[in-house]
Protein backbone atom coordinates (compact mmCIF):
# COMPACT_ATOMS: atom_id res chain seq x y z
CA UNK A 1 0.00 0.00 0.00
CA UNK A 2 1.05 3.43 -0.63
CA UNK A 3 4.28 3.85 2.18
CA UNK A 4 3.25 6.47 3.13
CA UNK A 5 0.25 5.03 5.38
CA UNK A 6 3.11 3.33 7.27
CA UNK A 7 3.44 6.09 9.23
CA UNK A 8 -0.31 6.45 10.99
CA UNK A 9 0.17 3.21 13.29
CA UNK A 10 4.28 4.17 14.34
CA UNK A 11 4.33 5.21 18.08
CA UNK A 12 0.73 3.56 19.03
CA UNK A 13 0.89 1.49 21.56
CA UNK A 14 -1.77 -1.22 22.50
CA UNK A 15 -1.20 -1.03 26.08
CA UNK A 16 -1.11 1.88 28.07
CA UNK A 17 0.94 0.12 30.73
CA UNK A 18 3.77 0.27 28.04
CA UNK A 19 4.22 4.00 28.21
CA UNK A 20 5.42 3.77 31.53
CA UNK A 21 7.96 1.16 31.20
CA UNK A 22 10.68 3.77 32.81
CA UNK A 23 8.42 4.27 36.28
CA UNK A 24 9.20 0.88 37.46
CA UNK A 25 5.17 0.55 38.65
CA UNK A 26 5.94 -3.31 39.07
CA UNK A 27 8.73 -5.60 39.21
CA UNK A 28 9.47 -7.47 36.45
CA UNK A 29 9.82 -11.41 37.21
CA UNK A 30 6.23 -10.97 39.89
CA UNK A 31 3.65 -13.41 40.05
CA UNK A 32 -0.19 -12.88 41.48
CA UNK A 33 0.91 -16.47 43.43
CA UNK A 34 3.34 -15.12 45.10
CA UNK A 35 2.45 -11.44 46.09
CA UNK A 36 -0.96 -12.63 47.27
CA UNK A 37 1.10 -14.92 49.84
CA UNK A 38 3.25 -12.28 50.95
CA UNK A 39 0.22 -9.61 51.19
CA UNK A 40 -1.51 -12.19 53.30
CA UNK A 41 1.47 -12.00 55.62
CA UNK A 42 2.05 -8.26 54.89
CA UNK A 43 -1.09 -6.83 54.27
CA UNK A 44 -0.07 -3.06 55.36
CA UNK A 45 2.76 -2.90 52.74
CA UNK A 46 2.05 -0.32 49.90
CA UNK A 47 5.07 -1.64 47.91
CA UNK A 48 3.83 -5.42 47.92
CA UNK A 49 -0.07 -4.34 47.16
CA UNK A 50 1.53 -2.24 44.57
CA UNK A 51 3.34 -4.50 42.75
CA UNK A 52 0.55 -7.09 43.27
CA UNK A 53 -2.28 -4.71 41.32
CA UNK A 54 0.41 -4.43 38.99
CA UNK A 55 0.48 -8.16 38.77
CA UNK A 56 -2.87 -8.25 38.37
CA UNK A 57 -2.85 -5.76 35.45
CA UNK A 58 -0.68 -7.95 33.57
CA UNK A 59 -2.75 -10.76 34.30
CA UNK A 60 -5.75 -9.12 32.92
CA UNK A 61 -7.43 -9.76 36.40
CA UNK A 62 -8.40 -6.35 36.02
CA UNK A 63 -11.12 -5.80 39.00
CA UNK A 64 -8.48 -7.37 41.65
CA UNK A 65 -6.28 -4.71 40.27
CA UNK A 66 -8.15 -2.07 40.24
CA UNK A 67 -9.10 -3.01 44.18
CA UNK A 68 -5.77 -3.86 45.49
CA UNK A 69 -4.07 -0.81 43.18
CA UNK A 70 -6.81 1.93 45.49
CA UNK A 71 -5.58 0.23 48.26
CA UNK A 72 -1.77 0.64 47.47
CA UNK A 73 -2.39 4.10 47.56
CA UNK A 74 -4.08 4.07 50.93
CA UNK A 75 -1.44 2.47 52.27
CA UNK A 76 0.67 4.82 51.26
CA UNK A 77 2.04 4.15 47.86
CA UNK A 78 3.70 6.78 45.61
CA UNK A 79 0.66 8.22 44.48
CA UNK A 80 2.46 9.39 41.27
CA UNK A 81 3.35 5.66 40.29
CA UNK A 82 -0.44 4.24 42.20
CA UNK A 83 -2.16 6.83 39.70
CA UNK A 84 -0.29 5.56 36.48
CA UNK A 85 -1.38 2.22 37.24
CA UNK A 86 -4.85 2.76 37.77
CA UNK A 87 -4.98 4.46 34.67
CA UNK A 88 -3.66 1.68 32.71
CA UNK A 89 -6.27 -0.59 34.42
CA UNK A 90 -9.48 1.66 33.51
CA UNK A 91 -7.74 1.72 30.04
CA UNK A 92 -7.93 -1.86 29.22
CA UNK A 93 -11.38 -1.92 31.32
CA UNK A 94 -12.62 0.51 28.45
CA UNK A 95 -13.28 3.55 30.77
CA UNK A 96 -10.74 6.27 28.68
CA UNK A 97 -12.64 9.35 30.89
CA UNK A 98 -11.78 7.61 34.09
CA UNK A 99 -8.26 6.75 32.82
CA UNK A 100 -7.77 10.14 31.75
CA UNK A 101 -8.56 11.49 35.09
CA UNK A 102 -6.19 9.16 36.62
CA UNK A 103 -3.44 10.49 34.52
CA UNK A 104 -4.30 14.43 34.82
CA UNK A 105 -3.86 13.74 38.50
CA UNK A 106 -0.78 12.27 37.94
CA UNK A 107 0.25 14.80 35.93
CA UNK A 108 -0.34 17.80 38.48
CA UNK A 109 1.54 15.73 40.92
CA UNK A 110 5.00 15.60 38.32
CA UNK A 111 3.72 18.44 35.32
CA UNK A 112 7.34 17.59 33.84
CA UNK A 113 7.12 14.31 32.82
CA UNK A 114 7.08 13.59 29.00
CA UNK A 115 5.68 9.61 29.71
CA UNK A 116 2.29 11.11 31.43
CA UNK A 117 2.33 13.78 28.62
CA UNK A 118 2.51 11.35 25.94
CA UNK A 119 -0.02 8.94 27.64
CA UNK A 120 -2.84 11.67 28.08
CA UNK A 121 -2.40 12.24 24.26
CA UNK A 122 -2.57 8.41 23.10
CA UNK A 123 -6.12 8.50 25.10
CA UNK A 124 -7.38 12.10 23.49
CA UNK A 125 -6.38 10.80 20.10
CA UNK A 126 -8.55 7.19 21.07
CA UNK A 127 -11.19 8.95 21.92
CA UNK A 128 -11.25 11.85 18.54
CA UNK A 129 -9.81 14.72 19.78
CA UNK A 130 -7.31 15.69 17.89
CA UNK A 131 -6.62 18.98 18.99
CA UNK A 132 -6.00 17.97 22.50
CA UNK A 133 -3.84 14.85 21.56
CA UNK A 134 -1.93 17.29 19.30
CA UNK A 135 -1.66 19.75 22.66
CA UNK A 136 -0.34 17.02 24.52
CA UNK A 137 1.92 15.63 21.95
CA UNK A 138 3.27 18.30 21.45
CA UNK A 139 4.28 19.23 25.39
CA UNK A 140 5.71 15.86 25.42
CA UNK A 141 8.04 16.10 22.90
CA UNK A 142 9.08 19.70 24.75
CA UNK A 143 9.89 17.65 27.82
CA UNK A 144 11.86 15.55 26.50
CA UNK A 145 13.08 16.06 22.69
CA UNK A 146 14.07 12.69 21.98
CA UNK A 147 10.43 10.86 22.64
CA UNK A 148 10.45 8.79 19.55
CA UNK A 149 6.76 8.27 20.12
CA UNK A 150 5.51 11.70 20.24
CA UNK A 151 7.34 12.39 17.13
CA UNK A 152 5.50 9.95 15.04
CA UNK A 153 2.28 10.22 16.38
CA UNK A 154 2.55 14.52 15.85
CA UNK A 155 3.71 13.24 12.05
CA UNK A 156 0.67 10.61 11.90
CA UNK A 157 -1.28 13.38 13.24
CA UNK A 158 0.06 16.03 10.00
CA UNK A 159 0.18 13.29 7.48
CA UNK A 160 -4.07 12.97 7.78
CA UNK A 161 -4.47 16.44 8.13
CA UNK A 162 -2.55 17.22 4.64
CA UNK A 163 0.27 18.75 6.44
CA UNK A 164 2.97 16.95 4.77
CA UNK A 165 5.76 19.76 5.61
CA UNK A 166 5.04 19.38 9.54
CA UNK A 167 5.29 15.66 9.38
CA UNK A 168 8.24 15.95 7.23
CA UNK A 169 9.94 17.40 10.16
CA UNK A 170 9.41 15.55 12.44
CA UNK A 171 10.44 12.21 10.71
CA UNK A 172 14.00 14.50 9.89
CA UNK A 173 14.12 14.97 13.89
CA UNK A 174 13.84 10.87 14.00
CA UNK A 175 16.56 10.36 11.18
CA UNK A 176 18.50 12.46 13.84
CA UNK A 177 17.52 10.65 17.06
CA UNK A 178 18.51 7.21 14.59
CA UNK A 179 20.40 8.10 11.70
CA UNK A 180 20.36 4.05 10.55
CA UNK A 181 16.42 3.37 11.01
CA UNK A 182 15.94 2.41 7.48
CA UNK A 183 12.16 2.23 8.08
CA UNK A 184 12.12 5.78 8.90
CA UNK A 185 14.30 7.29 6.06
CA UNK A 186 12.40 5.22 3.57
CA UNK A 187 9.01 6.76 4.85
CA UNK A 188 10.91 10.23 4.98
CA UNK A 189 11.43 10.23 0.92
CA UNK A 190 8.71 8.89 0.77
CA UNK A 191 7.05 11.89 2.05
CA UNK A 192 9.52 14.16 0.69
CA UNK A 193 8.12 12.75 -2.94
CA UNK A 194 4.14 13.63 -1.39
CA UNK A 195 5.55 17.17 -0.87
CA UNK A 196 6.69 17.49 -4.53
CA UNK A 197 10.56 17.57 -3.38
CA UNK A 198 11.97 14.80 -5.20
CA UNK A 199 15.56 15.91 -4.39
CA UNK A 200 15.60 16.04 -1.39
CA UNK A 201 13.91 12.44 -1.46
CA UNK A 202 16.90 11.07 -3.55
CA UNK A 203 19.11 11.97 -1.22
CA UNK A 204 16.93 10.12 1.73
CA UNK A 205 16.23 6.88 -0.28
CA UNK A 206 20.03 6.63 -0.85
CA UNK A 207 21.16 7.00 2.93
CA UNK A 208 18.64 3.87 3.50
CA UNK A 209 20.01 2.54 0.50
CA UNK A 210 24.18 2.78 1.78
CA UNK A 211 23.00 1.60 5.52
CA UNK A 212 22.93 -2.19 4.69
CA UNK A 213 26.31 -3.76 5.64
CA UNK A 214 28.92 -4.58 3.35
CA UNK A 215 28.15 -8.47 2.46
CA UNK A 216 30.94 -10.59 3.25
CA UNK A 217 33.39 -11.12 0.67
CA UNK A 218 33.91 -15.10 1.14
CA UNK A 219 35.40 -16.10 -2.18
CA UNK A 220 38.81 -16.36 -0.74
CA UNK A 221 37.37 -17.94 3.14
CA UNK A 222 38.43 -21.40 1.56
CA UNK A 223 41.71 -22.56 3.89
CA UNK A 224 42.16 -25.96 4.19
CA UNK A 225 41.45 -27.44 6.57
CA UNK A 226 44.29 -27.70 8.28
CA UNK A 227 44.44 -23.76 8.14
CA UNK A 228 40.83 -23.68 9.29
CA UNK A 229 41.50 -23.48 12.74
CA UNK A 230 43.86 -20.66 12.38
CA UNK A 231 41.23 -18.87 10.14
CA UNK A 232 38.79 -18.87 12.92
CA UNK A 233 41.41 -17.75 15.27
CA UNK A 234 41.73 -14.83 13.86
CA UNK A 235 37.97 -14.24 12.95
CA UNK A 236 37.04 -14.66 17.04
CA UNK A 237 40.22 -11.74 17.31
CA UNK A 238 38.85 -9.53 14.94
CA UNK A 239 34.98 -9.92 16.68
CA UNK A 240 36.76 -9.11 19.90
CA UNK A 241 38.78 -6.19 18.56
CA UNK A 242 35.24 -5.18 16.86
CA UNK A 243 32.67 -6.41 19.08
CA UNK A 244 30.17 -3.94 17.54
CA UNK A 245 31.08 -5.81 13.87
CA UNK A 246 27.73 -7.70 12.96
CA UNK A 247 30.00 -8.38 9.31
CA UNK A 248 33.07 -9.59 11.45
CA UNK A 249 30.68 -12.26 12.99
CA UNK A 250 28.88 -13.15 9.98
CA UNK A 251 32.51 -13.75 8.56
CA UNK A 252 33.19 -16.05 11.71
CA UNK A 253 30.18 -17.74 11.74
CA UNK A 254 30.90 -18.81 7.76
CA UNK A 255 33.97 -20.63 9.04
CA UNK A 256 33.00 -21.80 11.92
CA UNK A 257 29.91 -23.56 9.27
CA UNK A 258 32.62 -24.76 7.24
CA UNK A 259 34.44 -26.53 10.47
CA UNK A 260 31.13 -28.31 11.27
CA UNK A 261 30.33 -25.77 14.80
CA UNK A 262 26.59 -25.59 13.98
CA UNK A 263 25.71 -24.57 17.27
CA UNK A 264 28.77 -21.83 17.48
CA UNK A 265 27.91 -20.62 13.99
CA UNK A 266 24.28 -19.99 15.08
CA UNK A 267 25.70 -18.15 17.80
CA UNK A 268 27.73 -15.85 15.85
CA UNK A 269 24.64 -15.18 12.88
CA UNK A 270 22.54 -14.60 15.94
CA UNK A 271 24.91 -12.30 17.58
CA UNK A 272 24.80 -9.81 14.20
CA UNK A 273 21.41 -10.05 14.00
CA UNK A 274 21.14 -8.59 17.44
CA UNK A 275 23.70 -5.73 16.57
CA UNK A 276 21.69 -5.36 13.37
CA UNK A 277 17.92 -6.93 13.38
CA UNK A 278 17.55 -6.12 9.59
CA UNK A 279 20.78 -7.65 8.17
CA UNK A 280 20.28 -9.52 5.38
CA UNK A 281 22.83 -11.43 4.97
CA UNK A 282 22.95 -12.45 7.81
CA UNK A 283 19.34 -13.55 8.16
CA UNK A 284 20.41 -15.72 5.10
CA UNK A 285 23.11 -17.01 5.68
CA UNK A 286 21.41 -18.16 9.64
CA UNK A 287 18.42 -19.66 7.37
CA UNK A 288 20.80 -21.72 5.77
CA UNK A 289 22.72 -22.87 8.89
CA UNK A 290 19.35 -23.90 9.76
CA UNK A 291 18.69 -25.79 6.28
CA UNK A 292 22.06 -27.55 6.59
CA UNK A 293 20.78 -29.13 9.81
CA UNK A 294 17.86 -30.11 8.58
CA UNK A 295 16.16 -27.62 11.02
CA UNK A 296 13.36 -27.24 7.99
CA UNK A 297 11.12 -24.99 10.34
CA UNK A 298 13.53 -22.80 11.48
CA UNK A 299 15.63 -22.32 8.21
CA UNK A 300 11.61 -21.73 6.98
CA UNK A 301 11.07 -18.72 9.54
CA UNK A 302 14.16 -16.96 9.01
CA UNK A 303 14.18 -17.13 4.96
CA UNK A 304 10.36 -15.75 5.03
CA UNK A 305 11.49 -12.52 7.19
CA UNK A 306 14.91 -12.27 4.98
CA UNK A 307 11.98 -11.98 1.72
CA UNK A 308 10.58 -8.89 3.86
CA UNK A 309 13.93 -7.58 3.72
CA UNK A 310 14.78 -8.15 0.17
CA UNK A 311 11.20 -6.22 -0.50
CA UNK A 312 12.41 -3.42 1.67
CA UNK A 313 15.53 -2.93 -0.76
CA UNK A 314 13.34 -3.15 -3.64
CA UNK A 315 10.96 -0.88 -2.16
CA UNK A 316 13.96 1.72 -2.02
CA UNK A 317 15.61 1.09 -4.93
CA UNK A 318 11.89 1.62 -6.57
CA UNK A 319 11.61 5.32 -4.67
CA UNK A 320 14.56 5.85 -5.45
CA UNK A 321 13.70 5.65 -9.00
CA UNK A 322 10.44 7.37 -9.15
CA UNK A 323 12.26 10.33 -7.40
CA UNK A 324 14.92 10.52 -9.85
CA UNK A 325 12.44 10.10 -12.81
CA UNK A 326 10.10 13.30 -11.06
CA UNK A 327 13.57 15.24 -10.83
CA UNK A 328 14.02 14.91 -14.55
CA UNK A 329 16.76 12.00 -14.30
CA UNK A 330 15.42 9.64 -16.73
CA UNK A 331 18.90 7.83 -17.38
CA UNK A 332 19.23 7.23 -13.81
CA UNK A 333 15.92 6.28 -12.89
CA UNK A 334 16.27 3.96 -15.53
CA UNK A 335 19.49 2.73 -13.95
CA UNK A 336 17.90 2.37 -10.34
CA UNK A 337 14.77 0.62 -11.56
CA UNK A 338 16.48 -1.88 -12.88
CA UNK A 339 18.51 -2.13 -9.96
CA UNK A 340 15.02 -3.14 -8.34
CA UNK A 341 14.42 -5.45 -10.84
CA UNK A 342 17.58 -7.52 -10.12
CA UNK A 343 16.65 -7.46 -6.80
CA UNK A 344 12.88 -8.83 -7.27
CA UNK A 345 13.74 -12.98 -8.00
CA UNK A 346 15.84 -12.86 -4.38
CA UNK A 347 12.37 -12.96 -2.97
CA UNK A 348 10.91 -15.04 -5.10
CA UNK A 349 13.56 -17.63 -4.49
CA UNK A 350 13.46 -16.59 -0.73
CA UNK A 351 9.83 -17.18 -0.35
CA UNK A 352 9.46 -20.49 -2.69
CA UNK A 353 12.29 -21.84 -0.42
CA UNK A 354 10.53 -20.76 2.37
CA UNK A 355 6.70 -22.93 0.92
CA UNK A 356 9.33 -25.65 -0.32
CA UNK A 357 10.40 -26.34 3.21
CA UNK A 358 6.97 -26.74 4.52
CA UNK A 359 6.92 -30.00 2.04
CA UNK A 360 10.28 -30.63 3.11
CA UNK A 361 9.25 -30.61 7.12
CA UNK A 362 6.82 -33.26 5.94
CA UNK A 363 8.63 -35.37 4.28
CA UNK A 364 11.11 -35.62 7.10
CA UNK A 365 8.39 -36.22 9.52
CA UNK A 366 7.04 -39.36 8.03
CA UNK A 367 9.18 -42.20 6.32
CA UNK A 368 6.77 -42.60 3.46
CA UNK A 369 6.30 -39.42 1.24
CA UNK A 370 2.48 -39.44 0.65
CA UNK A 371 1.96 -36.00 -1.61
CA UNK A 372 5.53 -36.45 -3.63
CA UNK A 373 6.57 -38.55 -6.88
CA UNK A 374 10.49 -39.45 -5.96
CA UNK A 375 12.58 -37.54 -9.10
CA UNK A 376 15.57 -38.02 -10.16
CA UNK A 377 17.28 -34.43 -9.72
CA UNK A 378 16.92 -32.04 -7.08
CA UNK A 379 15.96 -29.78 -9.51
CA UNK A 380 13.00 -31.60 -10.42
CA UNK A 381 12.32 -32.78 -6.72
CA UNK A 382 11.92 -28.65 -5.68
CA UNK A 383 10.29 -28.04 -8.75
CA UNK A 384 7.44 -30.38 -7.80
CA UNK A 385 7.50 -29.01 -4.19
CA UNK A 386 6.91 -25.79 -5.74
CA UNK A 387 4.19 -26.91 -7.60
CA UNK A 388 2.88 -28.20 -5.00
CA UNK A 389 3.13 -25.15 -2.53
CA UNK A 390 1.36 -23.71 -5.61
CA UNK A 391 -1.73 -25.77 -5.49
CA UNK A 392 -2.42 -24.95 -1.78
CA UNK A 393 -2.41 -21.39 -2.72
CA UNK A 394 -4.78 -21.98 -5.19
CA UNK A 395 -6.90 -23.66 -3.03
CA UNK A 396 -7.13 -21.02 -0.34
CA UNK A 397 -7.91 -18.52 -2.90
CA UNK A 398 -10.88 -20.66 -3.43
CA UNK A 399 -12.05 -20.37 -0.10
CA UNK A 400 -11.54 -16.73 0.50
CA UNK A 401 -11.00 -15.18 -2.82
CA UNK A 402 -10.97 -11.83 -1.93
CA UNK A 403 -7.22 -12.21 0.00
CA UNK A 404 -5.33 -9.80 -1.52
CA UNK A 405 -1.89 -11.27 0.18
CA UNK A 406 -2.73 -14.87 -1.20
CA UNK A 407 -2.57 -13.75 -4.51
CA UNK A 408 0.56 -11.71 -4.19
CA UNK A 409 1.90 -14.78 -2.66
CA UNK A 410 0.51 -17.25 -5.40
CA UNK A 411 2.38 -14.86 -7.78
CA UNK A 412 5.89 -15.21 -6.28
CA UNK A 413 5.43 -18.87 -6.31
CA UNK A 414 4.32 -18.20 -10.12
CA UNK A 415 7.39 -16.27 -10.83
CA UNK A 416 9.40 -18.77 -9.23
CA UNK A 417 8.18 -21.48 -11.74
CA UNK A 418 8.83 -18.65 -14.99
CA UNK A 419 5.04 -18.19 -15.58
CA UNK A 420 5.81 -14.93 -15.38
CA UNK A 421 2.70 -14.12 -17.62
CA UNK A 422 0.45 -15.68 -15.19
CA UNK A 423 2.47 -14.24 -12.16
CA UNK A 424 1.11 -10.44 -13.45
CA UNK A 425 -2.11 -11.70 -13.21
CA UNK A 426 -2.13 -13.00 -9.76
CA UNK A 427 -0.23 -9.23 -8.77
CA UNK A 428 -2.45 -7.47 -10.72
CA UNK A 429 -5.31 -9.26 -8.71
CA UNK A 430 -3.52 -8.02 -5.97
CA UNK A 431 -3.58 -4.48 -6.20
CA UNK A 432 -7.07 -4.32 -7.74
CA UNK A 433 -8.50 -5.88 -4.42
CA UNK A 434 -5.84 -3.61 -2.22
CA UNK A 435 -5.49 -0.50 -4.46
CA UNK A 436 -2.44 0.61 -1.95
CA UNK A 437 -1.01 -2.84 -1.46
CA UNK A 438 2.93 -1.61 -1.75
CA UNK A 439 5.02 -5.29 -2.14
CA UNK A 440 2.41 -6.16 -4.57
CA UNK A 441 2.41 -3.26 -6.94
CA UNK A 442 6.42 -3.19 -6.54
CA UNK A 443 6.50 -6.96 -7.67
CA UNK A 444 4.26 -5.77 -10.46
CA UNK A 445 6.20 -3.42 -11.50
CA UNK A 446 9.14 -5.52 -11.61
CA UNK A 447 7.17 -8.16 -13.53
CA UNK A 448 5.91 -5.78 -16.42
CA UNK A 449 9.83 -4.51 -16.66
CA UNK A 450 10.67 -8.06 -17.43
CA UNK A 451 8.58 -8.18 -19.91
CA UNK A 452 9.49 -4.51 -21.98
CA UNK A 453 6.32 -2.75 -20.73
CA UNK A 454 8.47 0.19 -19.19
CA UNK A 455 5.35 2.36 -18.74
CA UNK A 456 3.08 0.37 -17.12
CA UNK A 457 5.68 -0.96 -14.82
CA UNK A 458 7.08 3.11 -13.88
CA UNK A 459 2.76 3.38 -13.16
CA UNK A 460 2.87 0.09 -10.97
CA UNK A 461 6.32 1.56 -9.05
CA UNK A 462 4.50 5.16 -8.74
CA UNK A 463 1.70 4.04 -6.93
CA UNK A 464 3.77 2.91 -4.35
CA UNK A 465 4.26 6.05 -3.00
CA UNK A 466 0.82 8.05 -4.43
CA UNK A 467 -1.38 9.26 -1.73
CA UNK A 468 -4.06 6.57 -0.51
CA UNK A 469 -6.95 9.80 -0.88
CA UNK A 470 -9.76 9.56 1.12
CA UNK A 471 -8.67 5.70 2.07
CA UNK A 472 -6.27 7.74 4.55
CA UNK A 473 -8.63 8.11 7.14
CA UNK A 474 -10.26 4.66 7.41
CA UNK A 475 -6.44 3.28 7.46
CA UNK A 476 -6.04 5.97 10.08
CA UNK A 477 -9.22 5.04 11.95
CA UNK A 478 -8.16 0.94 11.75
CA UNK A 479 -4.71 1.65 12.97
CA UNK A 480 -6.36 3.43 16.41
CA UNK A 481 -8.97 1.08 16.69
CA UNK A 482 -5.92 -1.56 16.57
CA UNK A 483 -4.17 0.01 19.24
CA UNK A 484 -6.78 -0.70 21.70
CA UNK A 485 -7.11 -4.34 21.17
CA UNK A 486 -9.34 -5.52 23.83
CA UNK A 487 -11.96 -3.12 21.72
CA UNK A 488 -10.97 -4.35 18.52
CA UNK A 489 -13.21 -6.92 17.12
CA UNK A 490 -16.04 -5.28 18.70
CA UNK A 491 -15.35 -1.78 17.00
CA UNK A 492 -15.05 -3.34 13.48
CA UNK A 493 -18.41 -4.08 13.81
CA UNK A 494 -19.90 -0.37 14.74
CA UNK A 495 -21.98 1.68 12.71
CA UNK A 496 -19.27 3.95 11.26
CA UNK A 497 -17.90 1.60 9.00
CA UNK A 498 -20.67 0.10 7.64
CA UNK A 499 -21.38 2.69 4.67
CA UNK A 500 -18.09 2.80 3.61
CA UNK A 501 -17.12 0.60 0.41
CA UNK A 502 -14.17 0.37 1.01
CA UNK A 503 -14.65 -2.21 4.51
CA UNK A 504 -15.91 -5.16 2.79
CA UNK A 505 -12.12 -5.57 0.80
CA UNK A 506 -10.51 -4.44 4.06
CA UNK A 507 -12.02 -6.82 6.28
CA UNK A 508 -10.98 -9.45 3.94
CA UNK A 509 -7.55 -7.61 4.06
CA UNK A 510 -6.85 -7.03 7.83
CA UNK A 511 -3.51 -8.32 8.54
CA UNK A 512 -2.14 -7.00 5.03
CA UNK A 513 -3.56 -3.73 6.46
CA UNK A 514 -2.62 -3.31 9.46
CA UNK A 515 0.87 -3.79 8.10
CA UNK A 516 0.23 -1.29 5.84
CA UNK A 517 -0.12 0.91 8.88
CA UNK A 518 2.87 0.23 10.42
CA UNK A 519 0.90 -1.69 13.62
CA UNK A 520 1.97 -5.34 12.43
CA UNK A 521 5.39 -7.01 11.49
CA UNK A 522 5.98 -8.05 8.22
CA UNK A 523 8.24 -10.58 8.65
CA UNK A 524 5.89 -11.93 11.92
CA UNK A 525 2.90 -12.08 9.45
CA UNK A 526 4.12 -13.47 6.53
CA UNK A 527 5.49 -16.28 9.21
CA UNK A 528 1.81 -16.73 10.59
CA UNK A 529 0.62 -16.36 6.92
CA UNK A 530 2.87 -19.66 6.01
CA UNK A 531 1.93 -21.43 9.29
CA UNK A 532 -1.98 -21.10 8.47
CA UNK A 533 -1.38 -22.37 4.91
CA UNK A 534 0.39 -25.30 6.56
CA UNK A 535 -2.51 -25.89 8.74
CA UNK A 536 -4.31 -26.90 5.24
CA UNK A 537 -5.42 -30.28 4.79
CA UNK A 538 -2.19 -32.06 3.72
CA UNK A 539 0.46 -29.95 4.90
CA UNK A 540 2.16 -29.80 8.18
CA UNK A 541 2.48 -26.65 10.67
CA UNK A 542 5.81 -25.80 10.87
CA UNK A 543 5.72 -24.70 14.55
CA UNK A 544 5.22 -28.79 14.99
CA UNK A 545 8.74 -28.20 14.85
CA UNK A 546 10.18 -25.21 16.11
CA UNK A 547 10.33 -26.48 20.46
CA UNK A 548 12.42 -29.33 19.03
CA UNK A 549 14.14 -27.01 17.03
CA UNK A 550 14.79 -24.18 19.47
CA UNK A 551 16.23 -27.16 21.91
CA UNK A 552 18.25 -28.75 19.39
CA UNK A 553 20.00 -25.52 18.56
CA UNK A 554 20.69 -24.13 22.24
CA UNK A 555 22.11 -27.73 23.18
CA UNK A 556 24.47 -27.97 20.31
CA UNK A 557 26.64 -25.10 21.06
CA UNK A 558 29.68 -27.05 19.86
CA UNK A 559 32.00 -24.20 21.17
CA UNK A 560 34.23 -26.66 22.47
CA UNK A 561 35.11 -27.93 19.04
CA UNK A 562 37.44 -24.34 18.18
Amino acid sequence: MSYILETLGRGLLSQLLDAFEAHSLGVDGDDVETLEARRQQSPTSADIAMRLGVAYLRDLQLNNARRVLEEAERLGADPTRARLAQACVYDELGDAAEALRRLRAAAQLDPKDSAIAFAIGLLQERMGSAAEARAAYQRARELCPRLRNAHERLAAMSVIEGRVDDARADYERLTELDPDDVDVLISLGALCLAGDDPRAAIDHFQQALLIEPDAVDSRGDHPEDADLRAAIDEARRLVDLYPGSSEMRVRLGDLLARSGADGAAVQQYSAALELHPTFLEATIKLGAQHLREQRYAQAARYFTVATELNDRLILAFAGLGYAQRMAGLPHDADATLNLAVGLAPNSTLLFSESARLQFKAERGGSSEPTFLIETATLEQDCEDMIAAALRRYEDAISDTPNDAELHYRKGLLLRRLERTGEAVASFRTATLLLPHFVKAQLMLGTCLRETGRHKESEAAFALAFHSPGPAIELYYSLALLFAHRNHFELALEHAAFEQNDTLTPLQSNLSTALQAVGMVDRGESAWRTLCAMARKPGFVDPSRFAEQDAIETESDTDTEAW
